[in-house]
């Protein structure tokens, strides 16, 4: 049974009678539902979920490709809470506890991922200039914006949020044509983006805050006549130095691990997952900085770059002259995507680009075929769900419990003074799979 929380809003491409790419979002959680692919007449969901969409909202997918937050990741529970300071504005946050008596995850109890986004018209934004919002208008991309308030003090953060977040879909330079299975390279499908922006409705606060979706993606999954439901075939770019060095508890402790001292978690030049592949997968935080759950921090100049235009906090006093859409509404894929995930059985590549300070990369090592999977990966109502290592969850944000660690130059703090700036785009591509 579906009610207003689970239908999705569907968003679609409208340049081919049958859309290369189609999202559909649900209310609830904001959760992609299903992020659809279709270049060569057959249709693929390249994201996990339950047989019916009613059951996102319930065990075992709590968190599944849903919007988490407040504060992503992970924080230590400390006696006395966690003293902030930025800009002159100090507060102390007492993170609830809901992993362990030792670990506050994805910003506590009833957060993001539990909330029921209300969906806005253009019009009715706050977190938007009408410059943005008139560029936006006049490219008639397929786009859907929501909004949500999280209180003051909710799970221990001071600071009333208002959090809004825009998906669009963004057309190609030109149309596919992808009929040839000797072409060189990938042809260009067109581009999700999804920008997430947030700001505290009190004066003189200072929050933590690290939006992202904690989402996974399978490119094989909808394969017929048999899904491919382990992604170690899959191939992974991830450009990155280091990753954030973690303790039993996947907790941070403030050190870095360089990849290079580890192959496994070296993917700048590219490899398969499954080569090297850890014995208990991969959960890793990647700085694509300098910095490091296995996260994985990004490369430093080109975050730099990716800052410059697009900068993660903006003065409040800006807002209304500020343009960072039309940047990345443009036609044109990212020339230096931080990370890139394809599969040669399907054809498909998903090339990430963001302005935050890193991916944390996870393998499913935990998913054990409990609830159900989809009709399209080869789910029915009374079947199993979905087997360890099937997704590559890809979920860009600030390293994790940033403001514990500032030495590694990100404090992931907000002050009233400022608006929070997050983006992810997704350019996809497909080139035809050499049949056997």
């Amino acid at each position: 049974m579906t009610d207003a929380s689970t239908k999705p809003v569907v968003l679609a491409l409208s340049n081919t009678i049958t859309p290369a790419i189609a999202l559909e979002i649900l209310p609830q959680g904001l959760a992609v539902n299903s992020l659809y692919l279709n270049a060569d007449g057959e249709t693929h969901d390249v994201i996990p979920g339950p047989y019916d969409s009613a059951q996102h909202a319930t065990p075992p997918y709590k968190y599944l490709n849903t919007l988490v937050g407040r504060y992503a990741n992970r924080i230590a529970m400390k006696e006395g809470g966690h003293a902030i300071q930025k800009n002159g504005y100090s507060a102390t946050i007492n993170p609830v506890k809901n992993e362990s008596d030792k670990v506050s995850l994805h910003g506590g109890v009833n957060a993001l991922d539990s909330l029921l986004f209300t969906q806005l018209k253009l019009q009715e934004s706050t977190l938007f200039s009408e410059k943005e919002l008139r560029r936006l208008h006049e490219l008639d991309y397929s786009n859907a914006l929501f909004t949500a308030t999280l209180p003051h003090n909710s799970n221990g953060f001071p600071g009333t949020l208002r959090v809004e977040v825009l998906f669009a879909l963004i057309d190609p330079a030109t149309l596919p044509v992808v009929s040839n299975p000797d072409v060189p390279k990938h042809v260009d499908l067109g581009s999700v983006l999804v920008v997430y922006r947030a700001r505290l409705a009190e004066p003189n606060i200072v929050t933590p805050i690290n939006l992202t979706q904690h989402w996974g993606f399978n490119l094989e999954a909808s394969l017929r006549p048999t899904p491919h439901l382990n992604i170690r075939d899959h191939h992974l770019i991830l450009r990155s130095p280091a990753r954030v060095a973690i303790d039993s508890d996947l907790l941070p402790t403030g050190e870095l691990a360089l990849n290079s001292a580890e192959p496994a978690h070296d993917h700048n030049a590219g490899k398969k997952i499954g080569e090297l592949f850890p014995e208990k997968g991969y959960d890793h935080s990647w700085l694509l900085t300098v910095l490091a759950d296995h996260f994985y921090i990004f490369d430093e100049s080109a975050y730099k770059a990716s800052i410059a235009t697009q900068p993660p906090r903006t003065p409040v006093k800006d807002l209304a002259n500020i343009d960072l859409l039309s940047e990345l509404l443009s036609t044109k894929p990212a020339e230096h995507p931080s990370v890139e995930l394809w599969s040669d059985k399907s054809g498909y590549k998903i090339s990430f680009s963001s302005n935050q300070g890193g991916v944390q990369f996870y393998t499913a090592n935990f998913t054990n075929g409990a609830g159900t999977r989809k009709k399209i990966h080869g789910g029915a109502p009374d079947k199993d769900g979905y087997p360890k290592e099937c997704c590559a969850f890809l979920e860009f944000h600030d390293p994790l419990s940033a403001f514990l660690h500032p030495q590694n130059g990100i404090d992931s703090l907000l002050t009233s003074d400022e608006l929070y700036h997050n983006y992810v785009r997704l350019d996809i591509g497909f080139k035809p799979p050499v049949r056997a």
